[in-house]
């Protein structure tokens, strides 16, 4: 497995890293038919991608900029190691049919039509998970009887002992008229040594300071603001040997809140509060070659057609955040809590604040 040398390579470990293992093919249908078991993915997208871009409760009347380059760490909790899976048991299709051998006593009931469990996401244990389902046809009678005839997914022990996601996304901001702009980007060419298909990331934000129109806010130095952002990224992984083709990761990730803070001398208390939302879909086509002697053989391949929606535990995101402002250097530290916990580092941040 290639060596993670930056930051950025770290929250690429995500999604690359799972790939590099020996059991790919079964890894990769999890992009086919199991949102749930990526969902963490999601999730933690939606973590790194909507924090970093508030410096300040209040946006100047002036001109403004600034520059930063924020860490951001999204943090794996207990609720991204498992999920609930609903299946079809086969039930519904079996008693829609009508077998001449099929014996008195051997039809399943009306209500076990479908059935949840709890199972392991990519982070998860070892624990096997059997999946029981109706036999629809077969020569016998104990082939109308209630079967195991899968487990899910177990979780990948390599990605389990990644709980601490750093990610670092540049932005550039301007100000005017109480109202800033933000625009981010970052991307990471292919890299064929690894089967790395190329990262693009880009989010535009807005803030407008409305406590200009409340006289009183503004002598108690509070300033309230509202803020949004819309992040979209995309991934790509495009394998060569026992699997083979291309997988692709279309993801959007969004905050809309508000900011209240309050300053004293060259520091700055605020808090963010708003609703935030994180999904993917997967796209693609790629071919498992088997792993016999002749991989090649027609008869051992097999299709991965990757087509899912992956949401993210979407919610309510909260952070209490400090800035100090020295001249033009204004660093900004934070902690937030919602569907994941979120740290928020900005040491490397300058820019001038409008009057």
């Amino acid at each position: 497995m290639f060596k993670v040398r930056t930051t950025l390579y770290a929250v690429l470990l995500i999604t690359v890293s799972l790939w590099a293992q020996s059991d790919l093919a079964n890894t990769l249908r999890a992009f086919e038919d199991k949102p749930g078991y990526v969902q963490p993915i999601a999730t933690s997208m939606g973590t790194l991608l909507n924090t970093g871009l508030v410096n300040s409760a209040r946006v100047g009347k002036g001109i403004g900029w600034s520059f930063v380059l924020p860490v951001n760490i999204a943090y794996i909790g207990k609720k991204d190691h498992s999920y609930k899976y609903t299946y079809n048991t086969g039930c519904k299709e079996l008693r829609q049919e009508i077998y001449d051998d099929m014996p008195d006593g051997y039809s399943c009931p009306k209500d076990d039509f479908t059935r949840s469990l709890t199972a392991p996401t990519l982070w998860g244990n070892d624990d096997l998970v059997y999946v029981e389902k109706y036999r629809i046809n077969g020569p016998n009678e104990d082939d109308w009887h209630l079967r195991q005839v899968a487990t899910l997914d177990k979780g990948h022990p390599t990605i389990r002992k990644f709980v601490t996601l750093p990610f670092v996304f540049p932005s550039f901001a301007f100000s005017m008229e109480h109202f800033r702009g933000s625009f981010r980007i970052i991307g990471v060419p292919s890299i064929k040594s690894i089967d790395f298909g190329g990262l693009l990331i880009w989010g535009l934000g807005g803030q407008y300071d409305f406590s200009h129109f409340i006289d009183p806010l503004n002598e108690l130095g509070i300033n309230i603001s509202a803020t949004t952002n819309f992040n979209f990224w995309s991934i790509g992984y495009s394998p060569t040997g026992e699997v083979e083709g291309e997988l692709n990761l279309d993801g959007m990730t969004s905050f809309t809140g508000l900011v209240a803070g309050y300053k004293f001398s060259i520091l700055e208390a605020f808090m963010e509060l708003g609703y935030e939302t994180s999904s993917f879909k997967t796209s693609g086509h790629l071919i498992d070659h088997g792993t016999l002697d002749d991989p090649s053989t027609p008869e051992n391949e097999s299709e991965i057609k990757p087509n899912i929606k992956v949401k993210g535990r979407n919610g309510i995101r909260a952070s209490i955040n400090l800035a100090v402002q020295l001249g033009v250097w204004r660093p900004v530290v934070g902690q937030s809590l919602g569907a994941q916990s979120g740290t928020q580092i900005n040491i490397l941040q300058f820019g001038k604040e409008g009057k």
